[in-house]
């Protein structure tokens, strides 16, 4: 876990390896101006990510039997979604090692002074810097659709962990359960079917 808090005993290890090393890569990206504001936002993506997932495992543990089927099956889901979470972020990050080293506003900026009746030579050097920037804006829209992903996935353990808080009573318990659930299981599956697709470096 990212924070200085000991993680909850039902976070694994797994998930803390695996968000020690994107933090430190994060915060190492966050250092460089092109990739600054874009490594802050996963920053927080992560740090909520843990923390929401932390939430939701404690609720969990609090409404079910450790041993029960169910919340073994729950627990599982809720990890995949952290993976996944965590898998767009490495993509991310990996979109931020590319970028760091395009100055898009310096190609827009050739690109713009280009002028008709370009020699061959003219001619060959702007394709390589449109080709450049096409690379750039590809990994920035990359990113975002990433980004977006994850906010949706924050949104499903926060909606989960407040439906499972909400319960007062064993009385409906497993229909209530079952539709504050639902969306979990059905992420998973999406995360299951659809890995991160990286554009072309």
């Amino acid at each position: 876990m990212c924070s200085s808090d000991p993680p909850s005993p039902d976070v694994e290890s797994d998930d803390v390896a695996l968000d020690e090393g994107l933090a430190g890569a994060l915060e190492a990206l966050s250092t460089r101006p092109r990739c600054r504001a874009f490594a802050a936002r996963a920053r927080e993506q992560l740090q909520q990510c843990d923390a929401k997932l932390t939430s939701l495992l404690d609720i969990l543990a609090t409404r079910l039997d450790k041993q029960e089927l169910t919340y073994q099956r729950q627990k599982a889901i809720a990890h995949e979604i952290h993976e996944g979470v965590g898998q767009n972020l490495q993509a991310i990050v990996d979109s931020l090692r590319i970028i760091e080293h395009i100055d898009s506003d310096d190609l827009r900026e050739r690109l713009a002074q280009a002028g008709p009746g370009a020699s061959n030579q003219e001619t060959r050097q702007q394709a390589a810097l449109e080709e450049r920037l096409n690379l750039y804006d590809t990994h920035v829209e990359q990113m975002e659709n990433l980004f977006t992903r994850n906010e949706e996935a924050l949104t499903v353990l926060l909606k989960a962990a407040t439906a499972l808080a909400s319960l007062r009573s064993l009385d409906g318990k497993d229909v209530q359960l079952g539709a504050a659930l639902d969306d979990l299981t059905r992420l998973a599956e999406r995360i299951a079917a659809q890995q991160p697709s990286r554009p072309p470096w």
